[in-house]
């Protein structure tokens, strides 16, 4: 899936930053603005680990995550696009004489918050989702990244599917040592008792033997 240019969102970031060095810190639309600049950092974070070849070779694996990554970016982007058309065009056509740049847009979303609830609402959605999809994309990396290190360092194997084996990892390894150990041990003491029986009885039949011939 094609996701554009990360680039598309430079206007609102713009204003967005043009607007937080305006407004009080503890005003609403600084809170807003904000948010815009955190979730335009995140989107292309997202965005850049899933181009990496490691989670694209994931997800073409499984469908249903791949889906479920790709909608959090896709709705994403249509958020932080939307908010950038409506405070572009919103009451352009009442101030036709002024320009829709940067300046006089930051203007208008401190003067126009409430307008912008529902979008705020909807942009701190979204932005929980591609969070979760990224925290998720970076676990992959790091799960591939620790195993091809177990593989170069000789602490996976891998036999064949035909004799019912399986990739086996360094903890699976000291389990199955532990357990092969404690059988050996078991062994050894039965082999013991065992042996200590037979003795037993044939001490005994030497001095019933003794005894008959004394």
């Amino acid at each position: 899936m094609d996701f554009g240019a990360t680039e598309s969102t430079s206007f609102i970031l713009q204003v967005a930053r043009l607007c937080i060095r305006l407004s009080n810190a503890e005003s609403e639309s600084q809170v807003f603005c904000r948010l815009i600049e955190a979730v335009d950092s995140d989107l292309k974070e997202a965005i850049r680990l899933r181009r990496t070849s490691v989670v694209c070779s994931q997800l073409e694996l499984n469908p249903g995550d791949k889906a479920y990554f790709d909608g959090a970016i896709s709705r994403t982007q249509t958020a932080i696009q939307g908010i950038e058309t409506f405070v572009a065009n919103s009451d352009i056509e009442k101030n036709e004489s002024e320009p829709s740049n940067v300046d006089n847009r930051a203007n208008w979303v401190l003067m126009n918050q409430t307008k912008l609830a529902s979008r705020h609402y909807e942009l701190e959605a979204c932005h929980d989702g591609l969070m979760r999809v990224v925290a998720r994309m970076q676990g992959l990396k790091d799960k591939v990244a620790v195993f091809s290190q177990e593989q170069s360092t000789g602490d996976c194997y891998r036999e064949s599917e035909e004799d019912g084996k399986r990739f086996v990892s360094p903890h699976q390894r000291r389990v199955g040592r532990a357990r092969e150990a404690r059988m050996s041990g078991k062994v050894g003491s039965a082999n013991f008792k065992k042996s200590e029986k037979n003795s037993m009885f044939l001490n005994i039949l030497l001095q019933r033997l003794a005894f008959l011939f004394s």
